[in-house]
């Protein structure tokens, strides 16, 4: 689930990020069954695994998606998928099943050569089946966040 910056924008009076959030506590919910087992990564360009070991307790699950918060890092797209790819080895399960929940933010996708991506793409889709969660709405005006630049460095006045 992706918990960068970018998440924080408002579409439709509620901010993407509980949209994602509140996707992934309804998956658990409804989604998976007893004996079923869920990890949880968040994605950013330092992703954190949320449960990081394949866990069946899916009420402590949904607890800690609760309580994640936005952070302010800028999303890492090729991490979070190198991530994930370690963490679905860790399965025990016959089938493996990948939910990314975002919003599609532009400034998600890297600026890595096209072959890099799509390598990094194929090699997830050998872990397991993906499912694309897009939490964005249909207003979504697809902008990109980034860090600001500076010329020079910054002049303050002495106390």
């Amino acid at each position: 689930m992706d918990n960068s910056f970018g998440m924080g924008q408002i579409v439709g009076g509620k901010p993407a990020f509980e949209r994602a959030r509140d996707s992934a506590v309804q998956l658990l919910s409804k989604g998976l069954n007893p004996g079923d087992s869920v990890s949880v990564l968040m994605a950013s360009a330092r992703p954190d695994a949320l449960i990081a070991r394949p866990s069946i307790d899916l009420a402590s699950a949904k607890e800690k998606l609760r309580t994640v918060r936005l952070t302010d890092r800028p999303p890492g797209v090729l991490v979070t998928i190198r991530k994930a790819i370690e963490m679905a080895k860790q399965a025990k399960n016959p089938t493996v099943e990948i939910y990314w929940i975002t919003a599609n933010q532009k400034s998600a996708f890297p600026q890595d050569s096209e072959k890099t991506v799509r390598e990094a793409w194929t090699a997830l889709t050998k872990s397991g089946r993906i499912t694309w969660v897009d939490v964005a709405g249909t207003d979504n005006s697809n902008v990109a966040l980034g860090a600001p630049v500076f010329s020079r460095q910054m002049v303050t006045p002495r106390a």
